[in-house]
């Protein structure tokens, strides 16, 4: 790009990195440069910068043309000098969506809800601009759409491009006036504009697409929100700096490909220097969803990207809360159109919002809220449309048993469900759930073939289980109640299965998608002697004992227990006549602190006992072992526990990554070398799988006995 040159008049100049940069880089601030070698961000990194640049808007969009560009430095502020980043909680990180950031109008109100905070420090986190009924567009989907067009060889990804520029440019024009700040947006969106389309080109020529390609242009619909929030805080008067957090951020893939893990050293040393090089402001406006890798290529955070962003900021900086902006009050016991009393639940523990999340809930995802967890940093979700609604605030705690304040609803259609608008058909006809009313619809149905999917954490409808089964009614579950419920209760469902051709299935109440019913089923129905059955069947306790130890999490967030139902289902299943409570439990929870008489004496002592787990810690990595919470039913003694043990280092329990679980099958067969079933043991997709594969059993025993 050719530049004109540098006019100071009475300015100081400011010394800034030279390099100059070049097309792999398309989306960061431009940088002009004059005779002397100063260079200066078009974005304003310095305050009080100002740069003009020609009208561009004429120009056909993607055409690589010289832009001639005036730039004027004004008095660098006594901010651009920075030694570093000043964490605390003095910093409160606002997170907006892309609901919030799709107009000029919406974009100008969460600059000035970001003003009006009177925190000291505010980092701001934003996606890419979402769609609104005058502009429908929303910039991810219609980047994915512009990629995966130009990989087929589909050159209407050019209209895509086009669409892509005039929504940006008819959001800065609206937000900025004419003026330098206007001028600096359209000259770098139309640089970027003309990379992106030399590259689609490529990508046409070729067409094929590789996963690094696909990040690093996916990315710039956050680049672009981010440079027009920072501009926007400016134009009101604000000391704003726009943060590409590719220059931060440093994560590496998680094993199963699904997520991203942090970087915690790297990050906060390239937080620290980007500091020093841009010195400190008010206010830090930060690209969500993107981050580089080890080998510094552009990449996403994947699924919850731009949350994950926020919590992942919050950490770094230390800060005192973050609030998440969306258009949603908060996380109601049921939807409040369908139910009048329902209620906007006030608060959430973390390990609340995971139990939600797991049953399909969309609330924070579980892994987006580890960082804050880690720096026990408080959760707000606010809505952007309502300022008057509390919101919902999120903060470390031990599990409470919230479903019993949920509503739940049914829909209820004998002509079926149209699956491709199933939601619209749900908000308009659901009612307000009751079990018998539920049971008796189905068994009066003419349809030949019923079945019952119960995909709640609930004890209501397991209690109604027997009663269905009596009127016809096939049940599949991923609910462990049932099964780890009262013994009778459980033995009066399954004898109704082997006395009649209806059936329950429940693969999913043990490692979600894993096969872990049907393996012992497989063994026992095979005439195999099971003597031992150990695993380790909480994914949240899984993935706190991986990290327990390298920095990344701390044991405090951890102290909830599991594994316990799925230790009773594997001992019934193997003829055990065991209730819940016959099953020792090794409490996670330090002896001093289970007597104490609130939640916030027990919360606020909690962090006290990490050295105590850390010291059994190191004393098992000194005698080559780690530590693992594992469930065990022991068959040859009668006996079941669920305990904290510790395994070689090259046992199979040792080399587990994230939240997988792992379960190991000691039979007459497989005595020598267990039998080991490992793999993601829940999220909804995999806890989908295992209820699709009892549904296709279903199908293939009906008419038969199970």
């Amino acid at each position: 790009m050719r530049t004109g040159g540098l006019q100071r008049g009475a300015a100081r100049q400011h010394t800034a990195p030279a390099s100059h940069q070049c097309a792999s880089q398309a989306g960061r601030p431009v940088r002009t440069r004059g005779s002397s070698g100063a260079s200066v961000s078009a974005l304003g990194s310095v305050a009080g910068s100002r740069l003009s640049a020609a009208p561009a808007a004429a120009r056909p969009a993607g055409r690589r043309a010289a832009l001639p560009i005036r730039a004027v430095l004004a008095e660098a502020s006594p901010a651009a000098q920075g030694d570093g980043c000043p964490r605390g909680a003095q910093w409160i990180v606002h997170k907006f969506g892309g609901t919030c950031m799709a107009s000029a109008e919406r974009l100008n109100g969460a600059a000035q809800l970001v003003i009006d905070d009177p925190a000291e420090g505010k980092v701001v986190v934003v996606s890419a601009m979402g769609s609104t009924k005058e502009s429908p567009i929303k910039v991810t989907d219609l980047i994915l759409n512009m990629v995966a067009r130009a990989a087929k060889q589909d050159a209407a990804f050019l209209v895509d491009l086009a669409s892509l520029q005039e929504k940006h440019v008819a959001a800065a024009k609206e937000l900025l006036g004419e003026g330098p700040r206007l001028s600096a947006f359209i000259a770098r969106l139309l640089e970027d504009i003309g990379n992106l389309k030399a590259m689609l080109q490529a990508i046409c020529i070729a067409g094929t697409q590789t996963e690094a390609f696909v990040d690093f242009v996916v990315g710039h619909g956050e680049l672009w929100s981010a440079q027009l929030m920072a501009l926007a805080c400016q134009q009101l008067g604000a000391d704003a700096v726009f943060m590409d957090t590719r220059d931060v951020l440093v994560v590496s893939p998680t094993s199963d490909g699904t997520s991203v893990d942090l970087d915690e050293p790297a990050s906060n040393a390239r937080l620290d220097a980007w500091f020093k090089q841009h010195g400190r402001h008010k206010i830090v406006v930060a690209t969500g969803f993107i981050a580089k890798n080890k080998e510094g290529q552009a990449t996403t955070l994947r699924r919850n990207g731009s949350d994950f962003s926020a919590t992942i900021m919050g950490a770094l900086f230390r800060s005192g809360q973050i609030t998440i902006w969306t258009d949603v009050d908060g996380v109601y016991s049921a939807d409040p159109r369908k139910v009048p009393e329902a209620v906007c639940l006030p608060g959430l523990t973390y390990h609340e919002a995971w139990e939600l999340s797991y049953f399909g809930a969309n609330v924070l995802h579980p892994r987006t809220t580890l960082p804050a967890m880690k720096y026990d940093i408080p959760i707000t979700i606010r809505n952007y449309f309502n300022l008057d609604a509390p919101g919902l605030r999120g903060v470390q705690g031990a599990r409470r048993r919230l479903w019993a304040r949920l509503h739940p609803l049914h829909l209820l259609s004998e002509s079926g469900v149209d699956l491709s608008r199933w939601r619209e058909e749900y908000e308009a006809n659901a009612a307000p759930a009751d079990l018998k009313a539920f049971g008796d619809a189905l068994a009066g149905s003419y349809i030949p073939n019923r079945a019952i999917v119960d995909c709640t954490a609930s004890d209501a409808p397991p209690a109604q289980y027997l009663d269905w089964m009596r009127q016809g009614l096939h049940i599949v579950t991923p609910n462990k109640k049932l099964g780890s419920g009262p013994l009778a209760q459980y033995q009066a469902v399954r004898a109704r299965q082997r006395e009649s051709f209806i059936h329950f299935f429940y693969e999913g109440t043990v490692g979600a998608g894993l096969p872990v019913i049907a393996t012992l089923k497989h063994l026992l129905e095979t005439g195999d002697r099971v003597q031992r059955i150990e695993g380790i069947f909480s994914g949240t306790l899984s993935f706190i004992f991986n990290s327990f130890g390298d920095g990344r999490c701390a044991f405090g967030g951890g102290l909830l227990g599991g594994g316990l139902g799925g230790v009773a289902i594997l001992a019934r299943e193997c003829g055990m006549q065991v209730e819940l409570d016959d099953i020792p439990v090794e409490s996670l929870v330090p002896a001093p602190l289970r007597a104490v008489p609130t939640a916030a004496e027990y919360l606020s002592r909690l962090p006290d006992f990490d050295s105590d787990m850390a010291a059994r810690l190191k004393e098992a990595e000194a005698g080559g072992e780690v530590l693992r919470y594992v469930g065990v039913v022991d068959v040859a003694a009668g006996k079941g526990s669920v305990e904290l043990r510790r395994y070689p280092a090259n046992h199979p329990f040792a080399q587990l990554q994230g939240s997988d679980n792992i379960i190991a099958f000691t039979t007459a067969r497989y005595l020598k070398q267990p039998l080991i079933v490992r793999g993601p043991g829940a999220g909804a997709d995999v806890t989908a799988g295992g209820i699709f594969s009892d549904l296709l059993r279903l199908a293939a025993y009906l008419g038969a006995p199970s």
